[in-house]
């Protein structure tokens, strides 16, 4: 276990290369079939990393045998270890209490993440608020993937150090002569998933009073039970959808950053927004652009190819035929950290709804919206000093013509993903 020098890592993140993924399920299978010897310590951490993965990687039919045999034979703390790295104990939650694995030193988080935590999630639901959603088909799709698949995936967040948001924005954009806004500063999380958004920015923005809505219970759920860990007074959550969104000129901000590309009309959604926007306000739009996430094309004409369903283990089936056939990270959707979990898998390359743009199509759309540019902030530092190097006029990336130009003549230096600029309103 050299290449994994801590433990720790399994519990607390998701592993997101390939090498990790041809050496654990082998331990895995190991110890469903009784052969393996590592101390319990390593099993309890790789039960940890296939809960936080969802299960993500493969299982062969010697293994599903197993497991099926397994389950109807616990009789150890470790029978549920083992089980705990193929299916959440959830599903064998009197066994667990029987055995006593809440009470078992070693293997007591296991009972807390998978059985308590979970739990916890389902009280949470029941006293969401709720301001309705929308009976548009599309988005009744959508919610219903992201009510089977909560996403972003996440374990811990590291929050940055407290500043005002007037001084972000001053800092973001220097050319801005002032910045006006409340106090507190209401800022508004639109399509705010399982929280990690949202908690990042109620820590960072110090005068800040955020809301976030979501229309899946189950990513809310998620993200209030970890917003409760970081104790933030200053965070609350709603459910709804942003099509239904009845709210005028009451935040200063809004940041949406992974809704619009998922709804029928995306510009009917950012409309809806702009009308909570306050005059002056900003808001931080992310979308998904056109030639970067042309590296998925291939992996999605496979998906497309099999016809498959979207139960967990066609995704792992096919999942697996994608890194037999394309192996490269540099050029597949290998290279991306939601290809390694299984709802983030789901979100990368079998959703239901998603659109996407060119730069260039961006412009009349802020154009007819009054909105003024300040700014794209999704380069990385590299590819941000090769676009001044070759546009020096535009310092803050504010030139979608000459960001379009950019990405013509440079497709190799692009990621896969968003393109998230700020914009202000008039």
């Amino acid at each position: 276990m050299e290449q994994l020098q801590t433990h720790d890592l399994l519990r607390t993140r998701i592993l997101t290369d390939v090498q990790s993924e041809r050496m654990l399920p082998a331990f895995r299978k190991s110890f469903l079939l009784g052969t393996g010897a590592e101390p319990v310590s390593f099993m309890v951490s790789l039960a940890c990393q296939c809960f936080n993965n969802e299960y993500v990687y493969a299982v062969s039919a010697e293994e599903q045998l197993a497991l099926a045999q397994l389950k109807k034979n616990l009789i150890s703390v470790r029978d549920l270890i083992v089980y705990a790295m193929y299916e959440p104990l959830w599903t064998v939650r009197d066994a667990a209490v029987r055995l006593g694995l809440d009470r078992d030193p070693d293997a007591k988080e296991l009972f807390i993440r998978q059985i308590s935590e979970p739990a916890e999630e389902e009280e949470i639901k029941k006293s969401i608020q709720s301001f309705g959603v929308s009976s548009d088909p599309t988005s009744q799709a959508v919610r219903e993937q992201y009510e089977q698949s909560p996403y972003p995936r996440w374990i811990d967040v590291e929050l940055s150090k407290p500043r005002t948001f007037r001084d972000a924005m001053l800092e973001r954009f220097p050319y801005l002569t002032s910045v006006k806004v409340g106090s507190p500063v209401r800022i508004l999380v639109a399509g705010c998933g399982t929280g990690w958004h949202p908690i990042e920015i109620a820590a960072k923005y110090s005068d800040a009073q955020v809301t976030a809505i979501d229309f899946s219970k189950a990513s809310l759920a998620y993200g209030i039970r970890q917003a409760r860990r970081y104790k933030l007074s200053n965070l609350k959550f709603l459910h709804g959808d942003i099509l239904n969104l009845e709210m005028h000129h009451e935040f200063d901000a809004i940041e949406a950053v992974g809704v619009l590309h998922h709804l029928k009309d995306p510009v009917a959604g950012l409309r809806t927004l702009l009308h909570a926007l306050k005059p002056g306000g900003f808001m931080k739009i992310g979308l998904y652009s056109t030639r970067r996430r042309a590296v998925l094309q291939e992996a999605k004409r496979i998906i497309a190819e099999r016809n498959i369903g979207r139960s967990p283990g066609e995704l792992r089936e096919i999942r697996q035929e994608i890194i037999r056939r394309l192996p490269d990270p540099a050029t597949g959707p290998l290279g991306t950290n939601d290809f390694y979990y299984m709802s983030g898998f789901r979100d990368l390359l079998c959703h239901v709804q998603e659109v996407s743009y060119y730069p260039s199509e961006l412009k009349p759309i802020l154009e007819a919206e009054k909105l003024t540019m300040l700014g794209c902030r999704s380069l990385n530092s590299a590819v941000k000093e090769k676009y001044l190097q070759e546009f020096p006029q535009d310092p803050y990336i504010r030139d979608f013509d000459l960001v379009d130009k950019f990405e013509s003549e440079h497709p190799d230096l692009l990621t896969t993903g968003l393109q998230v600029f700020w914009v202000q309103s008039k």
